[in-house]
């Protein structure tokens, strides 16, 4: 593959819109040649102009909910008083729009901007938007193993000059099935895993496959033992009114199973609360499945929460919540609520769930574990001090997870220290 070609030049030829707009900067464009095809990069700073091209890719697409426009578009918006703004970067093949990654750009300390994948803690699976053509994947094969992906995304950036340091989080190497094509090269191990399954029209056969005899039998007696207090009803939010009704139960549950524990709950900050309360509302009103809301009660007493959000069957747990009432959560009313939330995805024709990272037990009951590999990369001199000090706070972070006691005198030390600050 020849080196990579820059040219400023306009881009509106072909129906292609701007890469940035024209008032605020030159349009940047990066080509790589070979005699068969041309591969280029483009950067859009405003939703709104990439909004066409984004939504055609999505609509033929493989990632997760937290690569939706929407979903993207309303995370910006509840946080822009931070200073948030979007930098998506499109990689084209002969023309045609074949991968998307969701980033922004936040201000830092010290004048620093980051540039990091949309969604924040938020966003559980950090994927790249990739067409589900072959010729698109086999192109995308094609840059990667001919040429180096990522210095070209890194070109890009450094041209554009929207930030000082990029980092792609902690990502799988594949996910629902697809390979993750920032990752082909490698990265560096996360302690953080993701747990997902494939689901199956046939409920019956994969819960069998995924628990065994011996446990289902243990379930349908918890199940028994739970229904002693009253009928069970597991049910979705159809309205905006009953999602914000579920949302309520989930932030009380919430808050007081983290003030009993004492550990740092981040949904007592007004603006995680509203994001979900406008991704919710956004789902049930215009059944897109952004956010949906699954609530689980037992004679009418809310038992617990499940929400989750969806891109083309494949299906992410986002947030959940159980009763702290001894005689309720005793009954595990959080693995029954799962057994039925994935029963009911399967009977909808969903063929993928993740419920996001951690490898707690009842997750591990479903799902199988997926390594994360983080990649960062600085953009300019004083990025490099970044990279220095993500390397420092990640070998941290892996001696204190590595010692459950420490872990959880950190959590809790977190904790009463956001209490004071408030």
């Amino acid at each position: 593959m020849t080196p990579l070609a820059e040219a400023v030049r306009p881009l509106e030829r072909n129906g292609v819109p701007p890469l940035v707009e024209p008032a605020k900067r030159p349009a940047v464009r990066l080509v790589a040649e070979t005699p068969q095809q041309t591969l280029d990069i483009q950067i859009f700073t405003s939703m709104d102009v990439v909004e066409p091209v984004w939504r055609a890719l999505e609509a033929n697409g493989d990632g997760s909910v937290y690569q939706r426009f929407d979903w993207c578009k309303l995370w910006l918006d509840a946080f822009s008083a931070e200073g948030v703004r979007p930098v998506i970067l499109v990689g084209r093949y002969n023309g045609t729009p074949c991968i998307l990654l969701p980033m922004h750009v936040k201000p830092a300390a010290a004048g620093l901007k980051l540039i990091q994948f949309i969604g924040g803690p938020h966003a559980n699976i950090r994927v790249p938007l990739v067409s589900k053509r072959d010729v698109h994947r086999r192109a995308i094969d094609r840059w990667i193993e001919e040429g180096d992906f990522l210095s070209d995304i890194t070109k890009a950036l450094q041209t554009a000059r929207l930030g000082d340091h990029i980092s792609f989080g902690c990502m799988p190497q594949e996910f629902a099935q697809q390979r993750n094509p920032l990752l082909l090269a490698g990265g560096t191990p996360c302690s953080d895993v993701v747990v997902a399954t494939a689901l199956s029209p046939d409920f019956g056969k994969l819960a069998l496959e995924r628990r065994g005899k011996a446990s289902l039998k243990k379930l349908r007696s918890k199940t028994r033992a739970l229904e002693q207090g009253g009928a069970l009803r597991f049910e979705r939010a159809k309205t905006p009114e009953d999602a914000n009704a579920a949302l309520d139960l989930f932030f009380a549950q919430k808050k007081a199973r983290f003030d009993r524990l004492k550990l740092f709950n981040r949904f007592d900050h007004a603006e995680d609360r509203g994001f979900l309360r406008t991704l919710a509302a956004h789902s049930a009103a215009n059944g897109d499945g952004l956010l949906d809301l699954y609530t689980l009660s037992r004679g009418g007493t809310p038992a617990a929460v499940f929400a989750v959000g969806e891109l083309d069957g494949v299906v992410s747990g986002a947030v959940n919540s159980m009763t702290d009432d001894p005689d309720i959560a005793a009954r595990s009313p959080g693995e029954v609520m799962l057994h039925r939330l994935i029963e009911r995805l399967c009977g909808d024709g969903h063929r993928y769930f993740d419920l996001g990272f951690g490898d707690a037990r009842y997750k591990q009951a479903w799902m199988d574990s997926i390594p994360l590999y983080s990649i960062d990369r600085a953009l300019t001199p004083r990025g490099r001090f970044v990279s220095a000090l993500l390397k420092m706070q990640t070998r941290a972070r892996d001696m204190v997870l590595g010692n459950p006691v420490v872990a959880q005198t950190a959590r809790q030390a977190r904790y009463f220290v956001k209490r004071a600050l408030r």
